[in-house]
């Protein structure tokens, strides 16, 4: 299956520069399988209710009738984006042009931006998804400063990150559009207005999360108080989650 890195560097190997920072302190989002939207920036998946099973019949016996019932469900993209301005005397002070400069900054931009997409997704959704549906087991930690390890699989059309297939947005995997074609403008900064330029970046990504079954996470760990997960803990997590996926 894709990865964001393979895809992100397909889709826009002009800014092969900008992907790497993206991804380099961000190894999940670098290695988080792929699968394009539906319908550009939103997909419709089909839900899985229950699913009835063959049953054992006498030959030339009626067979049963079974079924699959499911019900929609809709994952939009979350769009990432900023404007970045410079004054024009700071430019000539530099000895830049308008190009060089934001595309300096952007790399820097990019790689926080990564950051913080890929907390977003560990903590605020994989996380918080498992624990809102009881898919967790508190270590028992007291400290101050707790850890948890968070176990997700990942399945196509079910827990899986999501790409235009149009491109990451427009195209490119942060998309750079500068303001009054590139020319002088008003920019405003620290409260003061004057000449200068600027820059729009964005970039689209998204994720599924169609089967919370799919995900585990052990709480609490306390590593100050050696209150850390045994060995039977994970194992039992790990079960956990594939047990459940094979249910459905």
């Amino acid at each position: 299956m894709n990865s964001f890195y393979e895809i992100a560097v397909k889709m826009a190997n002009k800014q092969s520069v900008l992907v790497d920072k993206l991804t380099k302190a961000t190894p999940v989002i670098r290695s988080l399988p792929m699968m394009p939207t539906s319908d550009g920036l939103s997909n419709v998946y089909e839900e899985i209710v229950s699913i009835d099973s063959a049953e054992e019949v006498d030959f030339d016996g009626t067979l049963p009738t079974v079924d699959v019932e499911s019900k929609l469900g809709e994952t939009q993209l979350t769009k990432f984006g900023a404007k970045m301005q410079v004054g024009q005397d700071r430019l000539k002070k530099l000895n830049q042009n308008p190009a060089e400069y934001f595309a300096m900054k952007a790399e820097k931009v990019a790689k926080q931006t990564g950051m913080n997409m890929e907390y977003a997704m560990i903590y605020n959704l994989f996380r918080s998804k498992a624990i809102a549906n009881s898919n967790y087991t508190k270590i028992g930690g007291s400290a101050g400063t707790n850890y948890s390890m968070v176990i997700v699989t990942f399945e196509s059309g079910e827990n899986i990150g999501l790409y235009d297939a149009e491109g990451f947005g427009k195209g490119d995997v942060m998309q750079l559009t500068p303001y009054w074609g590139g020319n002088v403008g008003e920019v405003t900064l620290s409260g003061k207005t004057f000449p200068g330029y600027a820059m729009a970046m964005s970039t689209y990504f998204g994720v599924q999360t169609a089967n919370v079954d799919g995900m585990y996470v052990l709480a609490n760990i306390d590593l100050a108080n050696t209150k850390v997960p045994t060995q039977t803990q994970i194992d039992d997590a790990l079960d956990a989650v594939r047990l459940i996926l094979s249910q459905l």
